[in-house]
């Protein structure tokens, strides 16, 4: 999105490119997959769950919206509701603090079963694949190998991103390490219970 704004895309070209609206003129099946192919996929970068972009709020933002929420007090048990910004949400949810600049951009938002899902783009990362990518047979061919392997392909590949990234020096500049036994935990093994017959 701020991409877009870079390029001077006004708000209204920016809706219709990652939130184009259903045309009914088309059949109904065949307008709204061209729709769920063009729509914005994001992941949220705290709970990392994926969503498809229906609208953006283009004169909200997560200081101006409110809503209702439950808090649970982990103590007590107690469940209190109280009116509570999509900013202070995310401070309490998520102990994530919004930075002077996020609290002025739009909000992106759908609905997941008659609920609204209402996300700060920000704390987003695009998902979508791009535009023709799924009509290239190769480029298919080529994701399916790393979608669908088998648990130990997976490790592998894992083990070596994680081997590369513990030899490079960049990570050193930054004054961070990475574990190569990452897989090696300190556990207990139990005995299978007993079953006691009366």
């Amino acid at each position: 999105m701020k991409e877009l704004k870079q390029n001077k895309y006004s708000n209204d070209e920016i809706t219709e490119k990652l939130c184009p609206k259903f045309d009914d003129t088309r059949s109904q099946s065949s307008a709204q997959s061209d729709i769920d192919a063009r729509r914005l996929v994001v992941i949220t970068s705290y709970n990392s769950a994926s969503y498809q972009i229906e609208s953006i709020l283009w004169d909200e933002t997560p200081q101006s919206i409110t809503f209702e929420w439950k808090e649970r007090d982990p103590v007590t048990k107690n469940v209190t509701k109280s009116k509570v910004t999509l900013a202070d949400y995310m401070q309490r949810k998520y102990r994530i603090q919004l930075a002077n600049w996020e609290l002025k951009q739009p909000i992106l938002k759908l609905q997941q079963r008659g609920q609204d899902i209402l996300l700060i783009p920000s704390r987003c990362h695009e998902a979508s694949l791009p535009a023709g990518f799924t009509k290239d047979a190769n480029k298919m061919r080529d994701l399916r190998t790393y979608m669908i392997t088998e648990p130990k392909d997976r490790f592998n590949r894992i083990s070596s991103l994680i081997e590369s990234f513990a030899k490079s020096d960049k990570l050193g500049e930054w004054q961070m390490k990475v574990n190569e036994n990452f897989t090696s935990i300190v556990a207990k093994q139990l005995f299978h219970p007993g079953i006691l017959d009366p």
